[in-house]
């Protein structure tokens, strides 16, 4: 072995011993890893009813979704406002059945 290579050998040893010998510390707290969740479709769902009914001014109707079949309770002004609100989240992507459990004013 020449003595170039030799040298660098012993150099990368000692480094190598001396690494072995370090105590590692914390230097504050360790970050929270959030992991990617995939979002829940009747969530998603949810949301795309509520931003129906915005645009309908229907703020006294409440939204709930499971299994893509959507409950509205609350009230509404008349019957016909609630046939307008049901058949507008009826043609929603994803809505198997509405559930009109709301009460009429008149």
């Amino acid at each position: 072995m020449n003595t170039r290579a030799l040298t660098l050998a012993l150099a990368v040893a000692a480094s190598l011993s001396a690494c072995a010998d370090m105590k590692v510390t914390q230097i504050g707290p360790v970050p929270e890893v959030k992991m990617a969740v995939a979002p829940n479709p009747d969530t998603i769902l949810a949301d795309a009813v509520r931003a129906e009914l915005a645009k309908m001014h229907a703020k006294d109707v409440k939204v709930a979704v499971k299994g893509g079949e959507v409950t509205l309770t609350g009230s509404v002004k008349d019957g016909p406002q609630l046939v307008e609100i049901a058949t507008a989240v009826q043609k929603i992507h994803g809505v198997k059945a509405v559930i009109p459990d709301v009460d009429v004013k008149s």
